[in-house]
């Protein structure tokens, strides 16, 4: 009986070791399936509205045969309605679910489970969402027999540890893909943006921010940040310590705006203001307080090939429009890229067909407001 729980504790270790990936949740279950006098197991996820297996967490189990679920068997699944129909966490003996004799006389058993001399099974219910079931399967040969009382007993206990383990892996994965889906459209943006938290630290600086902090000799260090110009960093530490000090409900800082020229890089310009996030924190998992964009104005480079492919314009026109963005007369620009300025007068007319405009300051203003002077899809290119 000590062996057994010593066995139990170690097996508990193991399942929380998975969450922190110190441990491959294949071969904690197939741990606990061997212990319990069983060759192998299956951690599955299937939508049981379409009938089709989403992933598959597999020990001791051929490659052929989980293929062969996911094409045929997933449909003829007998398990599925009972184990669904379980509290989460339950054990749920297969021979008390599907008789065995009825089992015998089903292809499933004959076709799927036979073969791998899966005869008697145990699972559980390891959660519900709406038409998605996650299931854990257990497997014995014939020649093992059927689950015992002592196997039960030791598969039981450790059903809720496996159970909040899944649940938690589950929670960190959505959250992890979350702040990476975050940063990664974060990063798209030629606006900078930095995320400050209830004590005016830095979070999260996308692609945009970083470059310009570099540029604009704006510090980003763990306990704050802080611009090099003196006048300017003053304003910044008053806007971030108007919106961090507890003031009553409705009368917080409205934040306010910077400006900051330095001799070669030119002119930043910084909008502090506060937010009041809802729910839990994604991107950074803190709570956050401050929002700061950064944007250099003037000087704007768009990438030929976004206006190309966004306005549907030629290379060639999409060259020139380029040039005008940054500032160009069309005469420059035709000279510029080597064509006559009447061979531009074209090209610019074409444009204007194309988009709708009829002067180059309309097309300009338009082109800067698009969807190509926001993305970046470098996420490190000219902002």
């Amino acid at each position: 009986m000590m062996a057994q729980n010593r066995q139990a504790l170690d097996l508990v270790g193991a399942i929380y070791d998975t969450v922190m990936d110190r441990a491959d949740m294949g071969s904690v279950i197939g741990r606990i399936s061997a212990c319990s006098g069983g060759h192998s197991a299956v951690l599955r996820l299937v939508d049981c509205r379409r009938e089709s297996e989403g992933f598959v967490i597999a020990y001791g189990q051929d490659e052929r045969f989980l293929q062969a679920y996911r094409d045929h068997f997933v449909h003829l699944d007998p398990y599925r309605e009972f184990l669904a129909a379980s509290p989460p966490g339950e054990l749920v003996i297969g021979e008390l679910a599907v008789p065995l004799k009825v089992r015998r006389q089903t292809e499933l058993f004959n076709d799927y489970e036979k073969p791998q001399d899966r005869i008697h099974v145990v699972g559980s219910n390891m959660g519900r969402d709406q038409d998605f079931l996650l299931y854990l399967g257990m497997h014995r040969s014939e020649r093992a027999g059927p689950y015992g009382e002592q196997d039960l007993d030791l598969i039981r206990p450790l059903l809720p540890h496996l159970l909040r383990a899944v649940q938690i892996k589950r929670l960190l994965g959505e959250a992890v893909e979350a702040q990476r889906l975050s940063e990664t459209l974060m990063d798209r943006l030629r606006l900078g943006v930095l995320l400050l938290d209830k004590a005016g630290s830095p979070r999260f600086a996308n692609a945009a921010a970083r470059k310009m902090a570099d540029a604009f000799g704006l510090q980003l260090q763990t306990n704050g940040i802080s611009l090099a110009d003196t006048r300017a960093n003053k304003r910044l530490q008053i806007l971030i310590g108007q919106i961090t000090q507890r003031t009553p409900p409705g009368r917080e800082s409205a934040g306010g705006d910077i400006i900051v020229r330095h001799s070669g890089a030119g002119t930043l310009q910084l909008r502090v203001f506060p937010i009041a996030p809802r729910g839990d924190p994604v991107l950074t998992g803190r709570e956050i307080r401050i929002v700061i964009f950064l944007v250099r104005p003037g000087g704007h480079t768009l990438p030929p090939d976004q206006i190309t492919t966004l306005w549907g314009l030629t290379p060639a026109e999409g060259r020139l429009v380029a040039r005008l963005i940054e500032g160009g007369t069309l005469e420059a620009a035709a000279i510029e890229l080597g064509i006559a300025v009447s061979t531009a007068r074209t090209q610019l007319s074409a444009v204007f067909a194309k988009t709708g405009c009829h002067r180059q300051t309309e097309l300009v203003a338009m082109l800067l407001t698009s969807l190509a002077a926001f993305d970046n899809p470098a996420g490190v290119g000219e902002v």
